[in-house]
């Protein structure tokens, strides 16, 4: 898409233990901090508590963060309805409601 910038950090489930959330809000406070704009934050999985734990962490930097940042969550159908009590920004089970949504919030907040 024109104008968005993206950076893919990969597998990280592997990776969670109880410091990870402080890593990952340090990151993204990193990558993000000096800009303004608009981020969102899509965590892809199809095992829930991975979704959970990591979806929580990017939710709680939210407000330290300049510019709109929108916390996405992409599974599968069948953790669609299970994940919508959390708060992320959007649930998604297929790649064109993620890019219409995304393209969305592009447009809103160009």
């Amino acid at each position: 898409m024109a104008g968005w910038t993206s950076t893919y950090i990969g597998n990280v489930e592997q990776y969670i233990d109880p410091f990870f959330d402080i890593d990952i809000q340090r990151y993204i406070a990193k990558i993000w901090s000096s800009k303004k704009g608009s981020m969102i934050i899509c965590i892809c999985s199809s095992d829930e508590s991975s979704l959970r734990f990591l979806s929580t962490a990017a939710i709680s930097i939210k407000s330290k963060l300049k510019g709109k940042v929108n916390v996405v969550l992409f599974t599968g159908k069948d953790l669609h309805f299970a994940l919508e009590n959390l708060e992320a920004d959007y649930v998604a089970d297929d790649l064109q409601s993620l890019v219409e949504f995304a393209e969305l919030e592009y447009n809103r907040f160009k």
